[in-house]
């Protein structure tokens, strides 16, 4: 019993660092995407003429990007719970 107790506990633990893992790499290309985007959008914007300060810019590529890395995981549970909910019924 307490060899499939061991078994059992692996297994959730591998599956749970490798939703993660997903959610982690997901949330890494997207931060990715999104700077390469704003830095497009910042080099053709003509700063002087601009409403946003080099703050606010600096801003979006270091914080609110990172919120994206930061909700990936979480955001990977969410959809595996979704997944397995709708298989159960």
């Amino acid at each position: 019993y307490a060899g499939i107790v061991c078994v059992g506990t692996v297994a959730k633990a591998l599956g749970t660092a490798h939703t993660f893992l997903c959610g982690w790499h997901f949330g890494t290309q997207m931060r990715a995407y999104c700077a390469r985007a704003i830095c497009e959008k910042v080099l053709r914007l003509d700063l002087a003429a601009c409403r946003w300060s080099i703050g606010e810019i600096v801003n979006m590529l270091a914080v609110d990007t990172n919120y994206l890395l930061m909700f990936s995981p979480m955001a990977a549970w969410v959809v595996m719970e979704m997944v397995q909910h709708q298989h159960l019924h």
